[in-house]
């Protein structure tokens, strides 16, 4: 395992090592399992291109990647979890309802969808276990960051012309 005194442990993080809660992230099972993470979260930066700048993007990442482990902590039983892929299905639910339609409702609807069905899996594609919590928090967390950025962008947007004339 790589970095695995960064790996989300249940007990460690009950017993003080609270900096577990972002640094399982960084963990990861094997080199492959590293590489597919980054091979996500660099198509990831790619599609959300236009829909995003750099610093918002890490800001969704690492909002996505402490919603995955602080719904892991408070909302599962699970004990031990590494990765990013939580942190990359956040990503990914909030930069992918910020795009044009009709792929900013599609998108994330397959999302959804996959994380649906990897609920009833127990190993990832590279036959390594898999904590499918982790991807219904990650997307969870995405989601309502997209949700909280709507309703932060809508309160600032200017009122529109025609309601400056009504009143």
């Amino acid at each position: 395992m790589l970095l695995e005194s960064l790996a989300f442990s249940r007990a460690a993080i009950a017993d003080g090592e609270v900096w577990r809660l972002l640094g399982a992230n960084f963990a990861h099972l094997s080199w492959s399992h590293l590489y597919g993470n980054l091979a996500v979260f660099a198509g990831a930066v790619a599609l959300l291109r236009s829909a995003a700048g750099p610093t918002e993007l890490l800001a969704a990442l690492a909002f996505s990647a402490l919603a995955t482990t602080a719904g892991l902590y408070f909302g599962s039983s699970l004990d031990w979890y590494v990765g990013a892929s939580g942190a990359l299905y956040g990503l990914l639910a909030w930069g992918t309802v910020r795009l044009p339609m009709p792929a900013g409702l599609w998108l994330p609807a397959l999302l959804t969808i996959n994380v649906a069905i990897d609920q009833g899996r127990n190993l990832s594609w590279l036959g390594e276990p898999l904590a499918p919590q982790g991807h219904y928090w990650g997307l969870a967390g995405g989601l309502a960051l997209a949700l909280l950025s709507g309703w932060r962008d809508s309160a600032r947007a200017p009122a529109s012309a025609a309601s400056i004339r009504a009143t």
